[in-house]
């Protein structure tokens, strides 16, 4: 997730943080929802992204400080669940060739 954070002096901070199952994991602890049950919210998604870059040590205040600073948070879907596209004019690679 791409962060953008405006801070109480006025500069901004971006950065990018991934978010795994520890993350998910942190957010049902802390939100007591499941986080497959419920359709994603864009506050759900800058509460995740609040979890991420506390673990990730980018950001150590409380949600109430990230959700007054969080200027824009943002997922690519492009980059989510990304596959390669094969070649059909190439042969595919087996265990033998």
């Amino acid at each position: 997730m791409h962060v953008e954070l405006e801070k109480s002096d006025g500069k901004l901070e971006t950065f990018d943080v991934v978010s795994d199952a520890r993350d998910i994991r942190g957010y049902e602890a802390e939100f007591k929802e499941s986080w497959i049950a419920t359709e994603l919210s864009f506050t759900q998604m800058s509460q995740l992204a609040w979890i991420t870059a506390r673990r990730a040590r980018k950001f150590s205040g409380s949600y109430d400080v990230w959700d007054a600073e969080a200027v824009d948070v943002s997922s690519s879907e492009e980059d989510e669940g990304e596959v390669e596209t094969a070649d059909p004019t190439r042969r595919a690679r087996t265990a033998k060739s």
